[in-house]
C-alpha cells in the first residue's frame, strides 16, 4: 500500500495497523513531512520495515510498475503541479488487475473545473474503472487499473 504525500503518514500507519498489507509505503517530497512521519510511526510503535519512508516525487513513482495494490492520496490533488501526471504515475504502480486509488482535494485542482474533467483526467491517466463525488468544498476520486 502506498500513501502519496503522506505529511505525517496518517493512511500509511491506518495500512500498516490494518495488517492487510505485506508492504506499506510513505511517500512525500519533504524531507520535513518525512521526518515528522518517522515521529509519529516510532510513537505509534512502528518499526522503519512496518512503514517504509520514501522521499520522492509523486509525479515519478519510485516503484516498479504494477506492484502497489492500493493507493491513498489524501488532499493532494490541488497542491500538484501536474495532477494529470502524478495521476498516470500512480496508475502504472498499481497492480493491473484491481490496483485502487482513492484521492481527494480541495475544487482547486489546476486544469480541472468539474467533476467531469476530473473524470477526464483519470480516463486519460488509463484507469479503468473511476468516479468522482464533489462533497463540499472538495472531489474525491476513487479509481482502479482492473
Amino acid at each position: 500500500a502506498l500513501d502519496v504525500g503522506c505529511g505525517d503518514a496518517y493512511f500509511g500507519r491506518r495500512f500498516v495497523q490494518s495488517g492487510v498489507f505485506d508492504e506499506v509505503y510513505a511517500l512525500d517530497l519533504s524531507w520535513p513531512s518525512l521526518s515528522w512521519a518517522r515521529d509519529e510511526a516510532e510513537d505509534a510503535g512502528f518499526s522503519p520495515t512496518d512503514l517504509r519512508l520514501v522521499q520522492g516525487d509523486a509525479e515519478a513513482l519510485p516503484f516498479r510498475e504494477g506492484t502497489i495494490n492500493c493507493a491513498m492520496w489524501s488532499m493532494g490533488l490541488h497542491a500538484a503541479e501536474n495532477p494529470g501526471a502524478v495521476l498516470r504515475s500512480i496508475c502504472k504502480s498499481l497492480h493491473p488487475n484491481g490496483g485502487i486509488l482513492v484521492a481527494t482535494g480541495f475544487k482547486r485542482v489546476r486544469g480541472v473545473a468539474s467533476a467531469a474533467e476530473l473524470e477526464s483526467l483519470a480516463k486519460s491517466a488509463e484507469f479503468n474503472h473511476f468516479s468522482v463525488a464533489e462533497e463540499g468544498i472538495r472531489y474525491v476520486l476513487v479509481a482502479s487499473r482492473g
